[in-house]
């Protein structure tokens, strides 16, 4: 992701990723990835970029640092900034995709105006992807957190074509555990649906287990619970995103849970999150007692 850009490309409309993705309105890539910055290189904007900016906003780059294998030097730097023309003005925005001073990475988005640069976006940890849609920008950022925490949150944050000062706002959150089983097939739709049944389990992977033991079971403090991360209250609504028959023939839905849900037993971290914004879970649930929803 490394590699500075003179970006000149073809932003995705949503119908065109509709493998690897789904509508902007509603969901984020199943499948997190990382940003592609194009090979194309101008060090000398990124030179000039840096005389004003770097002590106010990198100073923690020094000439000699490298750090549990991230690259603090200046060339490190370099490699973490990337030119690219989000509003198709003609004129390079800056974005820092690289190690913040404290733990995890940050996305820093610089607008040149007049001779200087203003930053109009910081969020911590990875951009996914770039997309334009009915004259609005678009940004996905995976925030797999740090240390011992260990549920990935996912935002898409929006904002006009013009790069508005402070116009960016968030659209979307959802939060999924790490390591969960990931869809082999996606829905080319979404489907809408309800529970049908009090205490309907959301579960890490498409499989029946309720007595195992998990690796959240001992950070929660929860008893052993096999791989349920949640209980869903009957008529709990939510989306469809992908599918899978398990060798047993049950047929599984890979969803997420209406952001307004009141679930019960939910076996998530990072709280600070989503107390912040409305958080969609991810996971899967046995399609049997469900109502499909227009």
């Amino acid at each position: 992701m490394k590699i500075i850009s003179t970006l000149s490309i073809l932003f995705i409309a949503i119908q065109s990723f509709a493998q690897n993705a789904l509508p902007i309105a509603s969901s984020f890539p199943v499948l997190p990835k990382e940003y592609k910055w194009s090979s194309k290189t101008d060090q000398q904007k990124i030179l000039n970029f840096l005389k004003t900016e770097k002590v106010k906003y990198f100073s923690y780059f020094n000439k000699d640092s490298i750090q549990y294998g991230l690259d603090f030097t200046m060339n490190g730097l370099i490699h973490s900034l990337h030119l690219i023309d989000l509003n198709k003005d003609g004129i390079d925005e800056i974005i820092f995709a690289g190690p913040s001073w404290e733990e995890g990475y940050t996305v820093d988005i610089f607008k040149k105006e007049k001779n200087s640069y203003t930053r109009i976006f910081s969020e911590r940890q990875n951009l996914s992807d770039i997309t334009i849609a009915q004259n609005q920008l678009y940004l996905y950022i995976s925030d797999p957190g740090c240390c011992a925490e260990y549920s990935t949150i996912q935002k898409i944050f929006k904002t006009d074509i013009n790069l508005s000062n402070n116009s960016f706002q968030q659209t979307y959150q959802s939060q999924i555990i790490n390591g969960t089983k990931l869809p082999d097939s996606l829905f080319k739709k979404t489907i809408g649906f309800r529970v049908n049944l009090e205490g309907y389990k959301v579960r890490l992977e498409p499989k029946l287990d309720d007595s195992s033991k998990n690796f959240y079971d001992d950070m929660n403090e929860f008893k052993t619970s096999g791989n349920v991360i949640a209980k869903l209250p009957k008529n709990t609504a939510g989306n469809a995103l992908g599918y899978m028959t398990d060798p047993s023939g049950t047929k599984w839905w890979f969803v997420e849970i209406d952001e307004k849900a009141r679930l019960r037993n939910v076996k998530y971290d990072r709280t600070d999150q989503t107390k912040k914004y409305p958080t969609h879970i991810r996971g899967w649930i046995n399609s049997k007692n469900i109502q499909k929803l227009n």
